[in-house]
């Protein structure tokens, strides 16, 4: 009968083991859980940085663009003018500055 009540206890004592790590298994089943959804957002929100990097790089490109062209638009603006202020002077000061 004493032996019989050993084991008893003893197999109580696994059940309440088994129990206890059943519970530690649900806990960091839980735990893993978040991580991995957080894991999951966390990637998400670099996907969208990285589409929003890569939008700003577009924009940025086209900036570029459109101020070398005007940068191209204002040299040929200056040429023109030069081109213009000199060809409008009097012919004598021309012939005075071909002379000195």
């Amino acid at each position: 009968m004493a032996e019989l009540l050993a084991k008893e206890a003893e197999l109580q004592c696994e059940r309440a083991a088994v129990a206890t790590l059943t519970a530690t298994l649900e806990e960091k089943d839980v735990a893993l859980v978040k991580q991995e959804a957080a894991a999951r957002s966390a990637e998400a929100a670099v996907k969208e940085k990285e589409a929003s990097l890569s939008t700003l790089q577009e924009q940025a490109n086209a900036a570029l663009a459109q101020l070398e062209e005007a940068q191209g638009d204002i040299k040929g603006e200056y040429m023109r003018f030069l081109l213009r202020l000199i060809l409008d002077l009097p012919e004598t000061y021309l012939y005075s500055l071909v002379q000195s």
